[in-house]
């Protein structure tokens, strides 16, 4: 009896965890990639802030390219309206994790206020972000 016990509630306490790896509803795939002045820019972090729900975050690779995560790797972002920050930043000193950044792409886009940069998601996409010194 007490091993029927044991091995029922395991198999509950595993239905339930594998319910915890799939990514809510409404969120869908998103990846794209991100150049300035016609360059693929590459270790840029991005930032896509819907009106609701949760973040999605990704960093582009050395193709410029980047796939959303919000809460598995790769699942993309929620549906709906969402504002962008991209950023890329560097140390001023290297050997000092704490050392003041620099950007090395326009600091406006790694502001909500002033990037200007919106997407609406209404199912799976491929983005391309073309950003500039203007």
């Amino acid at each position: 009896m007490s091993r029927t016990v044991v091995l029922l509630g395991l198999m509950t306490a595993g239905l339930v965890g594998c319910d915890t790896l799939r990514s809510p509803s409404g969120i869908v795939p998103v990846s794209g990639v991100v150049v300035y002045n016609d360059v693929p820019v590459a270790d840029a972090f991005i930032t896509f802030i819907p009106e609701k729900g949760p973040k999605a975050t990704a960093t582009t690779d050395t193709d410029g390219q980047f796939k959303l995560t919000t809460t598995l790797p790769n699942d993309g972002a929620v549906k709906g309206a969402h504002q962008i920050t991209i950023e890329l930043l560097e140390a001023m000193d290297p050997a000092n994790p704490y050392a003041k950044r620099k950007s090395l792409i326009p600091e406006k886009y790694g502001s909500l206020k002033e990037s200007g940069l919106k997407e609406t998601i209404s199912g799976p996409a491929t983005l391309e972000f073309k950003l500039t010194d203007k």
